[in-house]
């Protein structure tokens, strides 16, 4: 039987201090229309407020540099 792995490189996840929702109601709208991000999440409950950003064009650099310019922190988890 052939195993089919699936490419995941879109999908970048990132440790943040995004941790209420009105902190997430102020980073949804930039990440909402920024170009080439097609979704993302913020889990608050998760004691790194990880956050996931599906994108086929941006990369951890870019988006880290987003977040930090909405004054959040933000670094990528491996």
């Amino acid at each position: 039987m052939e195993m089919i792995m699936e490419n995941y490189s879109h999908i970048l996840i990132f440790k943040t201090n995004i941790k209420t929702a009105d902190d997430k109601f102020r980073i949804s709208e930039m990440l909402s229309y920024t170009a080439g991000i097609n979704d993302w999440s913020v889990d608050c409950d998760d004691i790194d407020c990880v956050m996931r950003i599906v994108s086929y064009t941006l990369n951890s650099a870019q988006i880290i540099e987003l977040i930090n310019k909405m004054g959040y922190q933000c670094q990528e988890l491996e």
